[in-house]
């Protein structure tokens, strides 16, 4: 199922519950699954898999770049991935933020897809229009393109949600690449939220009409490397995400100790992908059940939003 979005608010739930909160203070009982949870597992320079347990998806990872800038999957795990062998059977969406190759290679989903009927392709139409003289593999994949900016397109299926979006690519190393279609994901599966921006550029502009940081999301992805790494894109990703944790990815492999330390610097408690198979598992902020016990308002537990905000603001201080 698809849903078309001009706008997000969800800010008016959220001051409601604030409110509840200072004016009478409460603690709200919570109740999650006990397998709640969502595995992500580097794949490569900027690739990840998520699994639930469930449901399985693909980022950036059907891609067959041979750059040794770049970090890589292991040829023969690239092979399994392909052919659906575990741990990448069962994967139900593919997807493709952008069509640089250390990204995306056409080949690499064209096989993908034939070996895994059941998987579903998304990407931005530049992605899509290398696979278009394909036949066997249309109707895997999705004809999907966000406004750029100010729009998204929401796929629900039970346990999976993935909201799309079309943001700005970044530039790098004296290369215009503002031509590149980038897509950004949200996936939300095991009651976790992620937020995967592929290549996009730090500007307020890719993010300010989705209201993200009242949305309270997990984790981001980030791409991490060279100019990408400093206070003012911190500063963007705050104010306009307010994720639960930063994983940080896309470090140049012949650099991986200065720009690990580089981003350790910003992001002292992130978690930084080196290597391929790197993973942790993002547990989620348990949701207020409808029981409610009332205490006095100075023993009074925040709501979730306001939590996570305050354990950003400790991660990620604000610079200005």
């Amino acid at each position: 199922m698809y849903k078309f979005n001009d706008r997000f608010d969800v800010s008016a739930p959220a001051r409601s519950l604030s409110r509840l909160a200072m004016t009478v203070g409460v603690i709200a009982a919570t109740a999650l699954p006990a397998s709640a949870q969502m595995q992500v597992t580097f794949t490569g320079n900027n690739g990840v898999m998520l699994s639930d347990g469930n449901n399985k998806v693909l980022i950036d990872s059907l891609q067959n770049h041979t750059n040794p800038f770049w970090t890589q999957l292991p040829q023969s795990d690239l092979q399994d991935m392909v052919a659906g062998n575990a741990p990448f059977d069962g994967v139900s969406y593919a997807m493709a933020t952008h069509n640089h190759p250390d990204h995306y290679s056409s080949n690499t989903v064209l096989g993908f897809l034939l070996n895994n009927p059941q998987a579903k392709f998304i990407g931005p139409p530049q992605v899509r229009s290398s696979l278009a003289g394909q036949a066997a593999i249309q109707a895997q994949v999705l004809d999907i393109t966000p406004v750029f900016q100010t729009g998204s397109i929401v796929i629900s299926e039970p346990g999976l949600e993935i909201e799309v979006f079309h943001m700005e690519h970044f530039d790098q190393f004296g290369n215009d690449f503002s031509s590149v279609q980038d897509f950004t994901y949200l996936v939300t599966m095991g009651g976790v939220s992620l937020l995967h921006l592929g290549d996009i550029d730090y500007i307020n502009e890719n993010f300010e009409n989705f209201d993200l940081a009242s949305r309270n999301i997990d984790a981001v992805i980030l791409p991490t490397f060279n100019t990408l790494i400093s206070e003012a894109n911190k500063a963007v990703i705050l104010d306009q995400v307010n994720p639960g944790h930063i994983i940080a990815t896309h470090l140049r492999a012949g650099l991986l100790a200065t720009e690990e330390a580089n981003v350790r610097t910003l992001y002292p408690d992130a978690t930084i992908f080196t290597t391929a198979w790197d993973s942790i598992t993002l547990n989620p902020v348990p949701e207020p059940s409808t029981a409610i016990l009332c205490l006095p308002a100075a023993m009074a537990m925040v709501v979730r939003g306001r939590r996570k905000e305050t354990r950003m603001k400790k991660q990620l201080p604000h610079t200005r």
